[in-house]
């Protein structure tokens, strides 16, 4: 098992010192603009954003597109996509889709998914302050908090970790029966007022039944070459949707479709999907460039079928009717086309169905996924060759078939490391915790058992580290040192051989009253507080307040006692 398996390396001495820095602004002016190629209307606001300083230099993928807000109930702004794939940013911000300005190229490191360190520290500011002010993971409301950020980060915010093993378990499994029997309740509203309707939808032999396997992209495993797609393919796929819609009566109040939007989904639910199901192959994400086609009555939805069933000039690879098979009570049909080379998803909604998801029902979802909100069956599993898998370390949570730890538990090694968080098959990938028996631990994200991409590290020392990982160790572009004896450090680059810090950072003393410029640690000059504080900002990073606290141990179960 890994996550804990190597020694870490232990961050500086307590006596260390700083580097020099600069900063600069400037700013555009606005105007506002129509796109021809769409009833969008574009408001544009050009800015000077914060960057990296490794990618400092102003190249023609970084300049500004402007503001535009696009409208997802509007055909996607045709010119505006071309610009973006010609200076390949073609992934969403984690901010939204509809940000044409804000999409990027960042699918590494830290504030991968986010356009800019500023944005992701923007982000993250506002997800904290609306954890804190719920006081306590029993009074987060999981039909509008989103699970995977809270999960991730809630502990640092609550002083806690949330626990759907024990302490937790009981409330997640009453909210997902409340919430599958509300469902099915429509479910059944819209079946009694429609029986013959809902039946010929339902037939396993008519022209509604699921049909086809899981597909996948052409070409190479290359996420920005696949988002690049997704943008090529969404325009024919919103003339695909709308002729989709025209077939039912068309979209409106007093016609048979209420809604059609589009929408293409971002970096880092793409990125957790791929690592958990799909065996780290990015090809496999069918619905990046999708659209969804809300039908107030069966008969417009089976209208809308039979149009694109009938097109042949249409190439439809699979069909999930999850009126068949619902997920979780919910019933709608999936449909994959390919347009353009690209593999995309169209959904076909009923209304009151659809109703009852906006109502909290998707967000709740996304934590029942996320911490498998199904019975543990114990300790030992039976594999299907009637085997047993031994592990090396104690565990309690979700298996795979191999009897491998494979969704959220917590293990015990032999030498007391404790890690609770999610597993992919045997392995630590995804968020996490780890305890280390000698006193320190992690908390952050694991790929394939390594420490990869934002994380805090406690030591033993008393040091304290929150910034960016990779292969197991710190890494560019660094993050916040806290030192034992109070003072405090902005480190900007890591050596990659020795995982200790280099180039430029920022110390500050245990009073916070100074602040000096560090450069490869050789001390400089001292610094007023407030370009200081420019310069964490710069980085990503605040100036640095208290350190943030190691989530207490969780309770074992009784049976490792």
């Amino acid at each position: 098992m890994g996550g804990g398996g190597s020694k870490k390396t232990e961050p500086l001495s307590d006596s260390i010192v700083p580097m020099g820095c600069s900063s600069s602004t400037s700013s555009d002016s606005n105007s506002s603009t129509t796109d021809s190629n769409s009833s969008t209307t574009v408001s544009t606001t050009n800015s000077n954003s914060v960057s990296n300083a490794s990618n400092s230099n102003s190249t023609d993928t970084q300049r500004p597109i402007g503001t535009l807000i696009a409208d997802k109930h509007s055909a996607p702004p045709k010119h505006l996509i071309k610009k973006l794939i010609q200076r390949n940013r073609v992934v969403p911000s984690e901010m939204g889709a509809y940000d044409f300005s804000d999409y990027h190229s960042n699918i590494t490191g830290t504030h991968a998914g986010f356009n800019n360190a500023q944005e992701w520290l923007s982000y993250n500011k506002l997800k904290s302050t609306e954890l804190l002010a719920c006081g306590s993971w029993d009074n987060v409301d999981i039909t509008a908090f989103d699970a995977d950020w809270a999960v991730e980060h809630g502990s640092q915010v609550l002083g806690t970790s949330f626990d759907p093993i024990k302490l937790h378990r009981q409330r997640l499994k009453d909210a997902h029966t409340k919430m599958v029997n509300a469902y099915k309740n429509v479910v059944n509203t819209v079946k009694n007022n429609n029986v013959q309707a809902f039946a010929r939808l339902i037939d396993q032999n008519g022209p509604y039944a699921s049909k086809g396997s899981k597909c996948k992209h052409s070409g190479d495993n290359d996420v920005l070459q696949i988002y690049t797609s997704a943008l090529n393919a969404l325009v024919p796929l919103w003339e695909l949707s709308n002729r989709i819609a025209e077939a039912a009566g068309g979209v409106g109040a007093n016609k048979q479709v209420s809604s059609l939007a589009w929408s293409l989904k971002g970096f880092k639910r793409v990125r957790k999907k791929t690592f958990e199901k799909y065996n780290d192959d990015f090809r496999l994400v069918t619905d990046i460039a999708r659209t969804s086609i809300v039908y107030k009555t069966l008969d417009g939805l089976m209208q809308g079928m039979d149009y694109v069933l009938s097109d042949s000039n249409t190439q439809v690879v699979v069909i999930k009717n999850r009126f068949i098979q619902d997920v979780d009570g919910y019933s709608d049909i999936l449909m994959n086309v390919i347009l353009n080379d690209h593999v995309c998803e169209i959904q076909f909604h009923l209304q009151d169905i659809y109703d009852a998801k906006k109502d909290g029902g998707h967000k709740s979802y996304k934590w029942f996924r996320l911490l498998n909100v199904i019975d543990t069956k114990g300790v030992s599993v039976t594999n299907a060759d009637g085997s047993q898998t031994t592990l090396e370390y104690d565990y309690d949570g979700k298996k795979d078939d191999k009897g491998q730890p494979h969704g959220f538990g917590i293990c015990r090694k032999k030498d007391g490391l404790i890690f609770q968080g999610n597993w992919v098959h045997g392995k630590p990938h995804g968020d996490g915790i780890q305890w280390e028996s000698g006193g320190g631990g992690y908390q952050g994200s694991f790929i394939n058992s390594q420490k990869e991409g934002e994380g805090i590290e406690w030591y033993a020392s008393g040091n304290v580290y929150q910034g960016d990982f990779k292969n197991h160790k710190r890494s560019s572009p660094g993050g916040l040192f806290w030192m034992a004896n109070g003072v405090s450090l902005l480190v900007t680059e890591f050596d990659a051989r020795t995982d200790q810090p280099t180039g430029q950072a920022v110390m500050w003393s245990a009073d916070k009253t100074t602040a000096t410029t560090l450069m490869n640690s050789v001390p400089g000059r001292e610094m007023p507080l407030e370009i200081a504080e420019k310069f964490a900002e710069h980085h990503g990073r605040k100036s640095p307040g208290d350190p943030p606290i190691q989530p207490p141990k969780p309770t074992l179960p009784s049976s490792w006692i």
